[in-house]
């Protein structure tokens, strides 16, 4: 079970003021990156958390004194093996921007890539428009149906006009929205998916 070779974190750290650093345990075999403003820990205000020395029992002061001893001993234990109990600390700031982030605050570059010839794809062309009066003419109702069975239909239809896009209705709507562009932007021209130069062309 490889678990406890797959995680990190903080232990219990005293860190000073004037020198803020949290030292991080990484158990597992590759680096691990911590994003600013990932939460790693709490703080605690140690005067009014810590227990204190005069509030520990006698047998609590044993405990931890034991504990000490233990510690001591193991050090001294590895070190005379010639086993290295010194511990490796990397501290590091990543400057690493994404793509989001360089669009924002970065100026662009026209150079970037070659401009695709014919401009930006325009919109299909739209179907004749369907008057309203003209609906049931333009519906293909099956020959099957009998004549009640049509008329019901058919009065199921005109009762649900507004499901269909008759008058020209849909695609007509008066609003207007305004989509704030990064200063002096220039238009672009970009394929949906990256292609070779050559399929480029035949596209």
């Amino acid at each position: 079970d490889n678990n406890h070779r797959n995680f990190y974190g903080s232990p219990d750290s005293l860190i000073n003021r004037d020198r803020a650093f949290l030292h991080i345990s990484n158990f597992s075999d590759m680096p691990v990156v911590i994003s600013k403003g990932e939460v790693i820990g709490n703080a605690r205000n140690p005067r009014n958390w810590l227990d204190k020395r005069q509030d520990l029992s006698e047998s609590k002061q044993r405990h931890a004194y034991l504990i000490h001893e233990l510690v001591k001993a193991q050090n001294l234990k590895l070190g005379s093996a010639g086993t290295s109990i010194s511990s490796q600390m990397i501290q590091c700031e990543s400057e690493v921007m994404s793509k989001a982030q360089r669009n924002v605050s970065e100026p662009d570059d026209p150079a970037s890539s070659e401009p695709i010839k014919g401009g930006p794809k325009t919109v299909e062309s739209l179907q004749d428009s369907i008057p309203s009066s003209d609906i049931l003419a333009s519906i293909d109702i099956s020959p099957h149906l009998t004549a009640d069975q049509k008329r019901q239909l058919e009065s199921v239809i005109l009762s649900n006009q507004q499901a269909f896009g008759l008058d020209s209705r849909l695609g007509t709507n008066n609003a207007r929205v305004e989509i704030r562009l990064k200063p002096e932007a220039q238009p672009v021209s970009l394929l949906p998916f990256p292609v070779s130069p050559a399929n480029r062309e035949v596209m």
